[in-house]
């Protein structure tokens, strides 16, 4: 149990973002990189979405943006750039967007570290799934700790802004 070892309690917020409020996830993010310090206690962040389509920076230079973002709309999804990250996320309705974030440790966290943490904490938050992390080859950014359930890849973003420890978010 990595996070009961080295804390005795998770802080845990659950935010729907609104349509309109694009981006309040990602003020949330930084708020709560500058909290989980203060607090010295990890961050669990639970939020939701409108069906909509999260830029990441290096889409902001894609040759034909303004077409492909005509077309995302035309088909009722709203969208926005995100502060960091690299490529889109598709959030539908019904995703379940979850981000850790843990105290500055005199360690730094490896990327596999955290993972392996989200991991933990998923399996222990949804019990009754069976949990699996391998790569889920022709996904969204595949790799070694994909979450998936039956075989469906769960985790899908990975972010951190180097202040903090590594900030792994799950999709389900």
């Amino acid at each position: 149990m990595i996070i009961s070892e080295n804390f005795e309690s998770i802080q845990t917020i659950n935010t729907p973002i609104k349509q309109g409020d694009n981006l309040a996830a990602f003020a949330y993010t930084n708020s709560f990189l500058n909290l989980v310090s203060d607090l010295n206690q990890p961050i669990l962040h639970f939020w939701t979405t409108h069906p909509c389509l999260i830029l990441g920076l290096k889409d902001k230079r894609l040759p034909h943006l303004a077409d492909g973002l005509a077309s995302v709309k035309q088909d009722g999804y709203d969208y926005f750039l995100r502060n960091s990250g690299g490529l889109a996320v598709v959030s539908d309705g019904g995703i379940l967007n979850v981000s850790i974030f843990l105290p500055q440790a005199s360690n730094r966290v490896s990327v596999d570290h955290a993972y392996q943490i989200m991991e933990e904490l998923i399996s222990q938050t949804f019990p009754e799934l069976k949990i699996d992390h391998y790569e889920i080859e022709h996904s969204y950014c595949p790799g070694d700790y994909d979450l998936s359930v039956n075989g469906q890849k769960k985790l899908l973003v990975f972010h951190s802004d180097g202040r903090q420890t590594p900030s792994p978010s799950c999709c389900t």
